[in-house]
């Protein structure tokens, strides 16, 4: 087990964690639903001390050393079955370009839980389309360098949170976010909530995942703000935070990859200063 592992014990097995460096302690992040079952039965001794076992939630004994099982259902659905995961910055990803350009993402099944969890990509000088969802997940960073914006509809102003490796922080309800690259390494995260992709358990979860989905555009019935929609400053505010990083040059490449993009949301200023003008054809509308 490192620093960058996710694992969950079977539901009531009886286990313990131990600090094997000797030297350092360990500091361990827990999301759960216990605070849901207390209020729901009142009794700690049935929780805690209660013997029956869930021998359909042990899962194989490979999945106790990084093993599982792959469920490949569309970009956003591809879902891995596992207990343990040895290191969430190193396990291969799916693209999920619909959440934005070069995005990636894994969806994982813990021991047969009812708590849900994702990683998620962006490459280098890119940022992912905003979106929202319900309240209760959160958000723990695991490499790279940037930043989340968030705001609720008809906001003025951006709330701003700078990624560092151990921070944490949970969207409220309903309130959008955008999350952005600034490194010279892609950034990546995990999102843990109550409700997975195959137990989505509440109807914000379920909405989220056939009904009001994240990489559907808000004008289509989904959840997302495309590209071409979102507010101009979000775009000047990220090509500030480059030119900080010296990262310029891996924004031109995001941009000649999203060249519609640059055209219909760009400021005049920044178009007429950008490295790509005059070069090939202007995009169509809608293109």
């Amino acid at each position: 087990m490192g620093p960058r592992s996710l694992f969950a014990p079977p539901l009531n097995c009886r286990y313990r964690i131990f600090n094997g460096s000797g030297t350092e302690p360990v500091r361990l992040a827990s999301s759960n639903n216990m605070r849901i079952l207390m209020n729901l039965l009142h009794n700690a001794d049935f929780l805690f001390d209660h013997p029956f076992g869930f021998p359909e939630r042990e899962g194989l004994p490979g999945y106790y050393s990084g093993e599982g099982e792959m469920t490949a259902i569309r970009p956003g659905r591809n879902l891995w079955e596992t207990n343990f995961v040895p290191d969430l910055g190193a396990f291969a990803l799916k693209p999920w370009e619909a959440r934005g350009v070069g995005s990636s993402n894994i969806q994982f099944l813990m021991s047969e839980g009812s708590m849900g969890a994702h990683v998620s990509e962006m490459p280098v000088g890119t940022y992912k389309k905003g979106h929202r969802h319900g309240a209760g997940l959160h958000v723990f960073f695991i490499h790279g360098t940037g930043y989340t914006l968030l705001w609720n509809e008809g906001d003025r102003d951006f709330q701003r949170v700078d990624w560092r490796h151990g921070m944490c922080f949970a969207p409220p309800d309903n309130m959008f976010h955008q999350h952005f690259d600034t490194g010279a390494q892609a950034a990546r995260y995990v999102a843990i909530g109550f409700g997975s992709k195959r137990y989505p358990i509440i109807w914000d979860r379920r909405v989220g995942s056939e009904g009001k989905r994240t990489d559907v555009s808000i004008k289509e019935g989904g959840a997302q703000i495309e590209y071409a929609d979102q507010d101009p400053r979000i775009h000047a505010l990220w090509r500030a935070e480059l030119r900080k990083t010296g990262s310029s040059r891996r924004w031109e490449r995001f941009s000649m990859s999203c060249k519609w993009y640059l055209w219909r949301i760009c400021t005049e200023a920044e178009v007429a200063t950008s490295p790509l003008r005059g070069r090939g054809r202007r995009a169509k509308r809608g293109g």
